[in-house]
């Protein structure tokens, strides 16, 4: 039961949630426009001169594509302006004389001296002037979020997206960097309103991490002690965002929610552990034995408390030893899991008494131990120490 929940909340994210590179977030991310300019061969601006009409399965390739017109070139340089490309376009845009739509038109050269066009993309007024100033930005840092930012709910949604995606692949640094130039009423603004999406939602949460005030701490607070399922979309983030406002002052509250209850669901919890585990490594906003503290709750919820033992080894946390090996002598077919990574901590652990019990261990389920050194076929798994 456990391993489905897991794989189902995984799926929800991948489907859902794209995320910035950021700790909170998830490695997925779409190509930014940036991106895509720069992995191609071409990129041009071209106007839709010719459409071909009655296009059925059967119409042969040259006769189904469109004809462009070259107005700018942004790439390459195997065309100029006033050239003609021909590329499949299926879209509903007609031609005009007075003004014909343009599009963003991406290809790469093959090895016979042909381009090979991908499909062109609408351009509004609006993205012609985006694509104009992107050549411009600085290739990182909180002077190019600042360009995107104004983009992040724009009337284009292919301009919101990519500025969206900008966001997600920048490090926390860059939007520390951005923290003076945050519009802060428009982000509190964003993340009330019902039609902000849970992965948009989330990012907001993080950059009002970064420019909020502590008044705004009552406001998180009472989505944390909501039992709306709408008010803790992006709870990872959400939690993050409090902490950064109210330090280790905030965590009792995140506690007695989400680690210590054993009402709280597993999506929950897992989302206090990542806030917690970006407090460490970005925030900084409470010592680590503080921290500790926290994730040892979880101990004493034996079927989640693989999510934190990782963690207690990377954290040195040889103190919670005892509880460790109690956990592993008590495990049963719902708490099965917690061994393998039980073993890994005393592995990592310098202890004398660590040794003495992994060999008591090993005579009680040494499939696990097996199992643990088929995935560390050349000595104990390492455990990377936290910074």
């Amino acid at each position: 039961m456990r391993y489905a929940v897991l794989l189902s909340l995984l799926g929800q994210l991948m489907l859902s949630t794209p995320s910035w590179a950021c700790a909170l977030c998830y490695p997925q991310y779409a190509t930014t426009i940036s991106e895509d300019l720069q992995k191609n061969d071409i990129a041009v601006i071209g106007v839709l001169v010719k459409q071909p009409a009655n296009i059925t399965p059967a119409t042969p390739d040259d006769e189904a594509k469109s004809l462009f017109q070259v107005t700018k070139v942004l790439r390459g340089d195997a065309l100029k302006v006033g050239d003609e490309i021909e590329a499949f376009y299926f879209g509903s845009d007609q031609p005009t004389k007075k003004r014909p739509p343009s599009f963003l038109l991406l290809g790469i050269d093959d090895d016979e001296s042909k381009i090979a066009w991908g499909s062109p993309w609408r351009l509004s007024d609006t993205a012609l002037a985006y694509l104009d100033e992107l050549p411009k930005l600085p290739a990182a840092g909180g002077k190019r979020l600042k360009f995107f930012q104004d983009y992040l709910e724009n009337g284009d949604e292919m301009l919101a997206r990519d500025a969206y995606d900008e966001f997600v692949k920048a490090p926390y640094k860059d939007l520390v960097a951005l923290g003076p130039d945050m519009n802060r009423e428009q982000l509190l603004a964003w993340i009330g309103s019902k039609d902000t999406s849970s992965h948009r939602r989330r990012l907001y949460f993080t950059m009002l991490g970064v420019c909020g005030q502590p008044d705004d701490a009552s406001m998180l607070e009472a989505k944390l002690q909501s039992t709306r399922r709408s008010d803790h979309e992006g709870l990872d983030a959400l939690i993050a965002c409090y902490l950064k406002l109210k330090g280790a002052a905030g965590l009792p509250l995140v506690e007695k929610r989400f680690l210590s209850v054993e009402s709280a669901t597993y999506v929950e919890t897992y989302s206090a552990v990542l806030a917690i585990r970006f407090v460490d490594t970005e925030l900084k906003v409470a010592p680590r034995r503080r921290l500790i503290k926290s994730f040892r709750l979880l101990l004493n919820r034996p079927a989640l408390a693989d999510l934190v033992v990782p963690d207690l080894a990377r954290w040195e946390d040889w103190e919670s030893m005892p509880k460790l090996v109690e956990l592993f002598k008590n495990a049963d077919d719902d708490t099965i899991w917690i061994r393998e990574p039980i073993i890994k901590f005393l592995m990592a652990c310098p202890l004398p008494a660590a040794d003495k019990e992994l060999d008591a261990l090993r005579k009680i389920d040494p499939k696990a131990f097996q199992r643990v050194e088929q995935i560390s076929p050349f000595g104990p798994p390492v455990v990377e120490k936290a910074s």
